[in-house]
């Protein structure tokens, strides 16, 4: 597959270092994470991987380790016979481009992957895009914000709408807003577009899957679905009940679309931080036989099934990629 790529002189022996690890390691399973495969102007989580690099990573994971589904995963975790250089492929939230910019490329290096997806975002938006949006499309913004968030006070003066100022109230605002019940951090969405003044339109480039797109990427050969909750909270700040809600219903209404079981979930943010163990607890109780985290780390037969670790993949060339996927793999 690789007689008609030009690879780059330093690149090489990182190719050698694949075969060596692929031959000669077995000591877990890289979990890798991604977002979107996307070119964009603004992308202040680091969440696009841009289509040529996404093609340059399937590529070398395709030739130079062993990609695997979950149910490889913890089957051969069962058996004890866990491939060497092993590799799970994810996808977090459920952006419409995992269908058209990231599926081909799977598909093109059989490459199966799993993708987790914000239930009640489907055939909607992303609040934290409606936010972007809304810091980022305006020509300029006012020069003060005032808000009153879960009963606090809070003002923010802008000497200019520049690029500085914007992200710097876009990452309080973020902050602030992701630990916000979904009711309210509606309301001030709306606060925020009044303020700001931006138009209507969605960025189209941004949205997430409809379900007829989510209908067709299942259905897709070595593509499994997962659930990421419904309105992609911060479980830790929220009861019991809210996290058993959010848990549940992402599951039940996926299943209801899909019409097949949803067995794998991935916690909103991911960082230890983010959930409890009473959250996994629940994760248990509504069925789901695996949960992914968002810390680094590779997956074994000891491994918490409800905590497992995956690597945020960023836009990396390939050069780039295949040093970390290396070392990764290396332990």
């Amino acid at each position: 597959m690789l007689q008609n790529f030009k690879i780059k002189p330093g690149i090489k022996q990182i190719f050698r270092t694949g075969r060596w690890l692929r031959s000669r390691f077995s000591k877990g399973v890289l979990i890798l994470l991604y977002h979107r495969v996307a070119q964009t102007d603004h992308d202040p989580f680091s969440l696009c991987v841009t289509p040529g690099n996404f093609n340059g990573h399937m590529e070398y994971l395709r030739n130079y380790t062993h990609p695997i589904s979950f149910q490889e995963m913890l089957g051969s975790f069962e058996t004890g016979e866990l491939p060497k250089g092993a590799v799970v492929i994810t996808f977090d939230d459920g952006y419409a481009d995992n269908l058209y910019n990231a599926q081909p490329v799977l598909e093109r290096y059989h490459i199966p992957a799993t993708f987790f997806i914000v239930s009640g975002c489907i055939d909607k938006s992303f609040w934290w895009e409606d936010l972007t949006q809304i810091m980022y499309q305006p020509f300029s913004l006012p020069n003060q914000l005032s808000l009153t968030i879960q009963n606090h006070a809070y003002t923010w003066k802008m000497n200019d709408s520049g690029t500085p100022a914007r992200r710097n109230l876009f990452k309080s605002l973020f902050q602030l807003s992701r630990s916000v019940p979904t009711g309210e951090r509606t309301h001030l969405l709306k606060e925020l577009k009044a303020w700001s003044a931006v138009t209507d339109e969605q960025w189209q480039e941004r949205r997430p899957l409809t379900a007829g797109e989510l209908l067709e990427l299942a259905a897709k050969a070595c593509l499994e679905i997962g659930a990421h909750t419904v309105n992609h909270p911060l479980l830790a700040d929220l009861p019991l009940s809210g996290q058993e809600q959010e848990i549940i219903e992402s599951k039940f209404s996926l299943e209801k679309l899909l019409e097949k079981p949803v067995i794998s979930f991935s916690y909103p943010y991911g960082l230890n931080s983010d959930y409890t163990s009473k959250t996994i607890f629940l994760v248990k109780k509504a069925g789901f036989h695996l949960a992914c985290s968002n810390f680094a780390g590779l997956a074994g037969r000891k491994s918490d099934r409800y905590q497992l670790p995956r690597l945020w993949i960023k836009d990396w060339d390939q050069t780039t990629f295949a040093r970390r996927v290396n070392r990764w793999l290396a332990g």
